[in-house]
């Protein structure tokens, strides 16, 4: 997540977007809602060699909240598991990923559209959401 925020505000831009298309992933940090402790729970996924794990689907965006970035990440998961004799796959929102050997993405960057995240006002959500400020 660092890395977008670093690229959003290195580039001033309004926001940033990732599509991620093929990743040889050595771990991943997923994290799940808490709804009633009103956070998140967090699970790393290393399994033992080398780029082990395979993206299923990895999107996300940059956005700013109150003038500073912030990134907010999805994706799925899966590698062979030999004790369960098959696959695993797991998913939720990413704080962690290293990439291994190699990685493929389409990043877009906006300089002309700004869009802020701002924490709805119902008191049972706390989720922000995107808010276009005027141009």
């Amino acid at each position: 997540n660092t890395s977008m925020q670093d690229l959003l505000k290195k580039a001033g831009a309004g926001f940033v977007w990732l599509h991620g298309l093929q990743a040889q992933i050595d771990s991943v940090m997923l994290g799940f809602w808490d709804t009633r402790k009103q956070l998140y729970r967090y699970h790393k996924i290393r399994p033992r060699g080398y780029s082990q794990l395979e993206p299923i689907t990895v999107s996300g965006n940059a956005t700013w909240v109150n003038g500073a970035p912030f990134a907010h990440i999805h994706g799925a998961v899966c590698y062979a598991d030999s004790k369960r004799k098959g696959q695993f796959a797991g998913g939720g929102h990413i704080s962690e990923m290293i990439i291994g050997r190699t990685g493929e993405g389409l990043l877009l960057i906006s300089d002309d559209i700004v869009i802020e995240r701002v924490l709805n006002p119902h008191p049972k959500c706390n989720v922000r959401e995107w808010h276009f400020p005027a141009q």
